[in-house]
């Protein structure tokens, strides 16, 4: 399996956070691991301007899997407080 690059070669920054990601999701792992996991996902995808839209989009994805998790969830809160 190829690894995504940039236009230089260099493998992009999220490419182990997507992995691990599609590897949880896959699984059906219990939904704070999947809310922990998007929420990764979205932080690493927010350094990229082209990704802002994807990275809050798996933050709110996030949210609806973290739902019971309080704390979690007003981690999510204030990450998408801070970006929006």
């Amino acid at each position: 399996m190829t690894s995504p690059r940039t236009s230089s070669g260099i493998p992009t920054p999220s490419t182990p956070v997507s992995v691990a990601h599609a590897l949880i999701a896959a699984a059906a792992m219990a939904p704070r691991f999947l809310a922990e996991s998007r929420l990764g996902l979205a932080r690493a995808l927010w350094s990229r301007a082209g990704e802002r839209g994807r990275a809050r989009a798996l933050a709110r994805q996030a949210r609806e899997n973290a739902a019971g998790d309080g704390k979690l969830v007003a981690e999510i809160d204030a990450w998408l407080a801070k970006v929006d």
